[in-house]
Formats: C-alpha cells, sequence, structure tokens
C-alpha cells in the first residue's frame, strides 16, 4: 500500500500531466513545450485527480507522524476545495484582469527557461500552438455565456486591453531574446511569435465582439459567492460584518499614523505636501530601470545578510532571488514567481512600473521586503527546499492567499519593528502601504456585499459604494497614482474575496505571534520556523499548527 508521501508524488505528476501550464510554474521539467487541454475535457481530468486522491488519502491507515498528518489535511483539502471550485462552475466565468486563464497563456513565457536551444525549441512549440488553449479556453467560456454564468463588462473591456498590448509586440520581444540558436530554430520562433500575436488579437476581438454583449453588467457577485470566495482564499470563516468595521478602523488609525509621522519627519508641511514631495523629488528616486532595478536587489541582499541566523534560518540554497521588470502590458504593481522545484531556477519579484521614466523609492521599500525576503520569496522558496518535511503536493500544488499575503505583509511590518526603515519616508510608506490594504478590505467586502459605507468612517460617511468612489479612497487614502488606483479596483472586481487576504492574513498572524510568544522562552525565531516550516495551510489550520 502507497503512503501519503507516495499519493501525493503521483498526485503532482499526474497535474503536470493534465496542465503543463502549472508544471512550468511549478519548475517540473519536461513539460515546456505542453499546454495540455484547457478546456472540458482538462477540468474533467482535474475532478477526477481530486475524487481519486480523495478516496486514495481516506483508505489509508492511522496516521503515522505529524508530517503524515500534516500532507493528508493539506492534500484532502485541496482537492475538496478544486471539486467544489468547478462544481459551482467558476471556470467558466474565470475572465477578469489580473488572474485568470488569458494572463497565464502569456506569464508563462516569462518563467520558462532560456539558456539553451532546447529551452528556446520549448517556447517555439508552445508559440505555434498557443491558439489551441486560447480556442479550448474560450469554449469555456462560451459554457458559461450560453448558462448566463459570465465575466463582468469591466472585466472583459480590462483582459480585452491586455491581450491587444499583448498581441502588439509582447512575443516578438520575447524571442528578440533567443542568443546563439540555428537558423531554422530561429525561423520557428518567429513564425511563432506571429502566430502568438495573431492568436491573442483574435481572442481580443472574440471578447469584444462575441463575449462583452452577454457580459454581466454588474460588478457586485453578492454575499454568498463572496462569502464562498473568501473561504477559498482564506481556509477559515470571518465575519463580514466585523471584518468589514475593523477594515475602517485600520484606515483611521493608520490615517493618523501617517499625518503624525509626517508632521515629525517633515516639519511645516501637511501629509498631502509630503507625498507629492516622495513622489517627485528626484534625490527620492531612481533614475532609470537599471538603477531601480540595482537598488531593489541590494535590498533584498541587505535584509538576508541582517537577518539569517537572528531571527530566520536561510539556507544557501534559498538565498538566491531575481528582480526583474516585468512586459507591458498587465496589472500595475509587484508580484513574486516560485522558484523551480530543484530550487535552480530561483525566485524572482517583478515590477510592473507602467510608463514610469524615474523610479521613486519612498514606497518600494516595505513591499521588496513583501515580495522578496522576508516575505514571498522566504516562505515559497523555504516550503520548497523542505522537502523532507512537506508533501510534493503540498510544495509545489497549495497556495491560499490568506496565509501567503498574510505572512507577506506581517513581513512588512516585521521589518519595521526591526528597524529596517531607516528614513521618515520608509516609515511613512509603510504606513500607507498598510493603509492601502485596509482600503482592499472596505472596498472588497462594501462593494461585492453591498454595505454602504459606515455613517462614522473617516471617508464619505454613509454614502453608497461606486466604482468612482473606491478609486477616490484609493488615491486619497493610499496616494495611488490614478492608473494604479483604476487598476487596483478593476482587480478586486475581477477577483472578489483575494485582496482582504492580506490584511485578514497578517491580522491572523499578529494574533499567533501574541499567543505564542507569551510562553516562556519563546523567540521570533522559532515562531518564524513553526509559520514558515507548516508550508501554505489555511489559517484555521495555521493555528493549530503553530500552537499545537
Amino acid at each position: 500500500m502507497r503512503d501519503i508521501f507516495e499519493i501525493s508524488d503521483r498526485l503532482v505528476d499526474d497535474l503536470c500531466e493534465v496542465s503543463p501550464v502549472l508544471a512550468t510554474t511549478m519548475g517540473v521539467a519536461g513539460y515546456d513545450h505542453l499546454w495540455g487541454d484547457q478546456g472540458q475535457a482538462g477540468l474533467d481530468d482535474l475532478r477526477r485527480l481530486a475524487e481519486r486522491a480523495t478516496a486514495e488519502i481516506n483508505g489509508l491507515p492511522t496516521p503515522g507522524d505529524r508530517w503524515d498528518t500534516l500532507a493528508r489535511r493539506v492534500a484532502l483539502e485541496a482537492a475538496e476545495l478544486m471539486t467544489t471550485i468547478i462544481d459551482r462552475g467558476e471556470p467558466y466565468r474565470d475572465l477578469n484582469s489580473i488572474h485568470s486563464p488569458a494572463q497565464s497563456f502569456r506569464t508563462v513565457f516569462d518563467i520558462m527557461p532560456k539558456q539553451t536551444p532546447e529551452d528556446w525549441e520549448a517556447i517555439a512549440a508552445r508559440l505555434t500552438t498557443i491558439d489551441e488553449p486560447l480556442g479550448e479556453y474560450r469554449r469555456l467560456l462560451d459554457v458559461g455565456r450560453s448558462s448566463g454564468t459570465t465575466a463582468p463588462t469591466r472585466q472583459v473591456d480590462a483582459v480585452t486591453k491586455e491581450c491587444r498590448a499583448y498581441a502588439a509586440g509582447y512575443f516578438e520581444a520575447l524571442v528578440a531574446m533567443a542568443g546563439d540558436v540555428p537558423t531554422t530554430l530561429r525561423a520557428q520562433l518567429h513564425q511563432g511569435a506571429t502566430r502568438a500575436s495573431d492568436a491573442y488579437s483574435a481572442f481580443a476581438d472574440y471578447l469584444a465582439e462575441t463575449y462583452r454583449p452577454d457580459a454581466t453588467e454588474s460588478d457586485p457577485v453578492g454575499e454568498e459567492r463572496y462569502r464562498f470566495a473568501t473561504r477559498r482564499y482564506l481556509l477559515a470563516d470571518i465575519d463580514l460584518a466585523d471584518t468589514y468595521q475593523w477594515g475602517w478602523h485600520e484606515i483611521g488609525r493608520l490615517r493618523k499614523e501617517m499625518e503624525s509621522l509626517a508632521a515629525a519627519g517633515f516639519p511645516g508641511r501637511d501629509l498631502d505636501e509630503v507625498m507629492e514631495l516622495l513622489r517627485t523629488d528626484p534625490r527620492r528616486a531612481a533614475p532609470n530601470p537599471e538603477a531601480f532595478l540595482a537598488t531593489m536587489t541590494q535590498v533584498q541582499r541587505d535584509a538576508v545578510a541582517r537577518l539569517d541566523g537572528v531571527h530566520f534560518d536561510v539556507p544557501d540554497e534559498v538565498k538566491p532571488l531575481d528582480v526583474r521588470l516585468s512586459p507591458p502590458g498587465g496589472a500595475l504593481g509587484a508580484h513574486y514567481t516560485s522558484p523551480s522545484e530543484d530550487l535552480s531556477r530561483p525566485g524572482t519579484v517583478w515590477y510592473s512600473p507602467g510608463d514610469k521614466a524615474v523610479f521613486p523609492l519612498f514606497d518600494e521599500i516595505s513591499t521588496a521586503y513583501h515580495e522578496g525576503f522576508p516575505g514571498h520569496h522566504y516562505q515559497i522558496a523555504m516550503a520548497t527546499y523542505l522537502a523532507d518535511k512537506l508533501s510534493r503536493f503540498h510544495r509545489l500544488a497549495v497556495w491560499y492567499p490568506g496565509y501567503g499575503e498574510g505572512w507577506a505583509l506581517y513581513a512588512e511590518q516585521l521589518m519595521g519593528e526591526l528597524g529596517f526603515y531607516d528614513a521618515p519616508e520608509f516609515e511613512l510608506c509603510l504606513r500607507v502601504n498598510q493603509i492601502h490594504r485596509a482600503c482592499r478590505v472596505a472596498i472588497d467586502i462594501g462593494i461585492h456585499c453591498g454595505v454602504p459605507i459606515p455613517d462614522d468612517a473617516p471617508f464619505r460617511p454613509g454614502e453608497a459604494w461606486t466604482y468612482e468612489t473606491a478609486v477616490s479612497l484609493l488615491r486619497s487614502y493610499a496616494y495611488l497614482e490614478p492608473a494604479y488606483a483604476d487598476s487596483e479596483v478593476t482587480r478586486y472586481l475581477g477577483w472578489p474575496g483575494q485582496a482582504i487576504s492580506y490584511k485578514v492574513g497578517e491580522r491572523a498572524i499578529l494574533e499567533l505571534r501574541a499567543e505564542f510568544m507569551r510562553r516562556p522562552g519563546a523567540t521570533l525565531k522559532e515562531f518564524h520556523a513553526r509559520v514558515v516550516g507548516s508550508g501554505p495551510v489555511g489559517l484555521d489550520h495555521l493555528r493549530e499548527l503553530v500552537l499545537g
């Protein structure tokens, strides 16, 4: 009889067969030239995998040690969630501005290996066949259209714009990166780039001309679907009314801290004046993309050097981290992509700056800690590294934003507690990033669940939410630039429940830390080891693992 770790290994192999894009994302070699079925057949295969894994795990004898128990629970919860998502019909309306197949078919090329001719052969193979997954995805969306299960118009318009941007030059820029490859392969790459551009252009036309007339006009998803979404991303049930009020409390608290820090660090200027100074002062900015990437890379190296062995143990295999600019056309902001299974491909922090010519640094330091070390890079690379404890499925295929984004936001605050924000603007803009996440709680719950702004709120008390109101809150309280604020609100409306995971997850981790540190002899280093050493889990499960 196989044990849970053998079942986990096979489950990863089967997932790679069904979804080669996921295999590339996980860094599992051998699938980079394939797409797999991205339509109904692929969904059916995923559901069968989940059912088989559940039956096999439930048929195992009594668990052995804690790692056996952990592997079982993680796999069972993931299988149940996968089945529920499919049964609810979510894949038939999976179209949004930041995290849907429309983006993943393009972004997978960012993380594909590009060192050898064989790597470029895999890229050529995917380029020349990209119309196949796009066609299968289109047929899934058509199933949703036929049943009235569609994405909102705002998301359709955003993705249409993104697809046209991809078609306008991304793929030619990609193949221009190929170095010394055979002439025939170079010709295949250019042919593939043309075919991929044409495929994305055609998909954009489909969205604009065929899908959009049937799209949902309203952005909010309603309380029932929203509750499922929060459960999906947190693996915990929360009191939405309490969380909404707490989000507004955090907005008020952080605003007062921002005003105090501005007055103390920049005498004679109010908060608005200080923020304008930080945006426009060339002495507080990187003058070009190269300088910006060099600065962000140094921030990561300095953090590892100062904290390794003190509050964290960082194996040498986990330390490598790339910092890059994202190709144009996608949602603005920063994001992280994981290392490969064998850690030969390092984790990467990607920045999408839009049309910036210079790069103000005041709000980038805490973001660097969030996306890199000790945030996402440390937690994800460490989970990959812990192959002797965590199951392969757990390490590579499981992710819950409540845990992941909660940890990354906790990392931002921790670096403030440890004195890493060594200039007034960095302390101030830590709060700006925090209030941004608090605004997400208010906006996401308020719009999707139809809850008005509280009568005692510091911003537009008693008003009903609109798209424009949400943008205004982000601009006036989180000081987002207009294009970024628009991009953010569009993101929340198309990805319900995910936006609150940052602040809600941080809240849960801070509460856990307070309880843990009351134990005799407890240390931050031990707390961090317990949280990160658990691998990605739901917030309810994390509490059991840390305090058990």
